[in-house]
């Protein structure tokens, strides 16, 4: 069943089970991740979703709480919820939240929902919340202190989990993200990111959420040492790992001829996607070539940063020397930042994203005329039935010269084939 999300709320779709509630939650602890964002996070989240009935069996509770859309499992209504009404913040947008008559109702519904979820799952664990957005969308104080407030209400206790990375590794994983959202990844992108900006200011990270929460409930996880948030939390809460799925390995990093191409659409990305996401075409271009900014610039972004990094290393027990200085072999290789701020453009990844573009046209194509081969049949309309089988027949083939890895093609041909015998069966042999 599709998750209760933020347009349900809009519409005056309720599916919480009590009205008013607060409290119910006494006894539990909440342990609660914040991130940082580019650690693993939508990795962990998937895990978290993938094993919840397991974890339900060992006291641990991954609850289910309403989202901003049906796929989102980053917790971002709650980060919404924290933020106050921020129409220009691209969640809002997203859910068509720009007055605070809509914001206010959001966030009735989602406190009543949040209370249901308490009571329903009163004496069966603690709970386990993961959002990297209350990260990276928290960076006034005033935020952090109304999310403390409401979760206040329901756990005796609650633990903050921030999971630290060199800033320069976080910036260059984020480039992926930036290009993929239209911003646009350039030298400039790079130098203007300011130690004083609460987003990769450890320091002030810490400060503002150990004033809320209590500096002793925040745990703070080095990630060049403890890389696995999931591996981390099973040593934590005490659970074998045997018992659980093995985490999905993503990579969401995008090759820097990719980025270069985005950038060279980013005036256009409107007029040609008409304000939707990118398309799936994008995952499919093959990752070769990492984004290099070469090693003056890392170390450039990294004596930024340097001064509060070492007062928090000598504040927090957890972190040690080095910590928070990157592996800088990493960033000892030919740069290529250079070429993406020059527009420089590949023929032979522009090649790729035509061919991926033409597989991808393909295949809708195929699901069309299979669901008209599907629609002939009931009708009874054999001849119609036999033309656009034939047609999906043809596609199928095509996508096959084309990428005989692309991921459907093993679906499209069983389908194929079984419509196939339901009209010969019905006609006999062509």
């Amino acid at each position: 069943m599709r998750a209760f999300c933020a347009v349900d709320i809009l519409q005056h779709k309720t599916e919480y089970v009590a009205q008013n509630q607060t409290g119910g939650g006494r006894g539990i602890k909440l342990h609660l991740h914040i991130g940082t964002e580019k650690t693993g996070t939508t990795s962990f989240q998937r895990w978290l979703e993938k094993n919840q009935a397991e974890l339900a069996g060992n006291a641990v509770i991954f609850p289910k709480l309403p989202r901003l859309f049906p796929n989102d499992i980053s917790q971002r209504l709650l980060s919404m919820f924290a933020q106050g009404f921020s129409p220009k913040d691209d969640g809002f947008q997203y859910a068509g939240i720009l007055d605070e008559e809509k914001y206010a109702r959001v966030c009735e519904v989602y406190a009543k929902h949040f209370a249901a979820e308490v009571k329903r799952t009163a004496g069966q664990g603690d709970w386990i919340i993961s959002g990297e957005h209350l990260h990276s969308r928290l960076l006034d104080p005033a935020q952090v202190k109304r999310l403390q407030k409401f979760l206040a209400g329901f756990f005796d206790e609650i633990i903050v989990y921030i999971h630290l990375r060199p800033q320069v590794d976080v910036l260059c994983s984020a480039a992926s993200t930036v290009a993929r959202v239209g911003g646009r990844v350039s030298v400039k992108w790079f130098e203007d990111v300011g130690e004083n900006k609460g987003y990769y200011n450890y320091e002030m990270l810490v400060a503002r959420w150990g004033d809320e929460f209590g500096a002793a409930q925040l745990r703070i996880i080095p990630y060049k040492r403890q890389p696995s948030i999931r591996n981390y939390f099973l040593r934590e809460l005490g659970l074998p790992a045997s018992r659980f799925s093995p985490p999905q390995r993503l990579n969401e990093r995008l090759d820097w001829r990719t980025i270069a191409m985005l950038n060279a659409i980013q005036p256009y990305r409107k007029e040609i996607f008409g304000g939707q996401k990118l398309p799936s075409v994008i995952d499919a271009l093959p990752f070769t070539e990492a984004l290099q900014i070469g090693l003056s610039l890392a170390r450039d972004i990294t004596q930024k940063f340097q001064m509060a990094n070492e007062r928090l290393i000598r504040e927090r027990e957890e972190l040690q020397d080095g910590d928070l200085t990157p592996d800088w072999a990493d960033y000892d290789h030919k740069e290529n930042l250079s070429l993406i701020n020059e527009g420089v453009i590949s023929p032979a990844q522009l090649a790729l994203w035509i061919t991926q573009t033409e597989i991808e046209l393909y295949a809708e194509r195929c699901r069309t005329k299979l669901a008209e081969t599907e629609r002939a049949l009931m009708r009874k309309k054999f001849e119609n039935a036999r033309m656009f089988l034939h047609n999906a027949q043809e596609l199928i083939a095509a996508i096959e010269t084309m990428d005989p890895a692309f991921p459907s093609l093993a679906s499209f041909g069983k389908r194929a084939e079984k419509l196939a015998l339901e009209l010969a069966s019905k006609t006999g042999p062509a």
